[in-house]
């Protein structure tokens, strides 16, 4: 269900169905006030993603890649491409590493461009921010195409949706799992706040957090918040960006290599008051 947002209006209690909330911003502005007011988040309890479309699910990128409904296919093609990986990756995680367990090798392949059945979440919810919009300064996006689009800030409860799990025998296609790895040979997951989400194939989170919150009206799982590119002519990008730039959070820090450096430079291209560091 979706509303206009006003703080003023007690939106926590507002505009939610099976679980859900999603809400429509004005601006930048408009999230700030939610995240600077102390009553609106626990926010131990939270974690946070961004999406460069509001129209987006969220789903894996496995699964977008995975379009067979048959549930021994897709097995049998997910334990190919995990073994694949583990191949992949010989010699190349340094000297002597470690042995991980699955779900920190999915996660390792998350942070470097592999398909997985995780989503990457985040503590901080500015770092959700940018990972909305980092991207959109390079599509060339009309005028036109500014003003029709949006993205999405989600905000994820995530012992709510524990303790729904544990009240609830459910088999494992409708279960979520939250994953903490504890990695030293991934310093993008450290400087990024990083978590994972680990998706069951073949759905989608708010799916999940439907069916197990189906009819609830006061448990709160998950708020989405939808904000304009461009509103009355206000390039909303280029202005969040710099904020999150003042504020030490660009890819010169989340990503911490080569390829962050690079990025920051291109930046700096497409907005020229973009700051790089001298």
């Amino acid at each position: 269900m979706k509303g206009k947002f006003s703080i003023k209006k007690d939106f926590l209690y507002k505009l939610n169905q099976d679980g859900i909330a999603s809400y429509d911003l004005n601006s930048w502005e408009d999230f700030i006030n939610i995240l600077d007011n102390n009553k609106a988040f626990d926010f131990n309890a939270f974690l946070w993603r961004g999406q460069r479309k509001s129209s987006w699910v969220l789903d894996s990128t496995l699964d977008r890649l995975i379009t067979s409904n048959n549930s021994y296919y897709r097995y049998d093609l997910v334990e190919k491409h995990f073994t694949g990986f583990k191949y992949a990756i010989r010699g190349r995680r340094g000297s002597f590493p470690k042995e991980l367990t699955d779900d920190e090798y999915w996660a390792l392949g998350q942070h470097y461009g592999l398909a997985t059945p995780l989503l990457d979440w985040t503590t901080s919810p500015y770092i959700a921010t940018f990972f909305a919009l980092h991207e959109i300064p390079f599509l060339n996006l009309s005028d036109e195409d500014m003003l029709k689009e949006s993205f999405s800030i989600y905000a994820i409860n995530k012992n709510k949706i524990k303790d729904k799990l544990a009240e609830n025998n459910l088999d494992d296609s409708n279960k979520i799992e939250f994953i903490s790895p504890l990695m030293d040979d991934n310093p993008r997951l450290i400087n990024q706040n990083g978590s994972f989400i680990k998706i069951p194939p073949n759905t989608n989170i708010e799916a999940i957090i439907k069916n197990l919150f189906k009819g609830e009206e006061r448990e709160f799982a998950l708020f989405k918040f939808n904000i304009p590119y461009k509103r009355n002519r206000k390039n909303n990008i280029e202005n969040i960006l710099l904020s999150l730039n003042r504020m030490n959070i660009n890819s010169s820090i989340l990503f911490s290599d080569l390829f962050g450096a690079s990025l920051l430079c291109n930046m700096r291209l497409t907005i020229p008051r973009y700051t790089i560091p001298h």
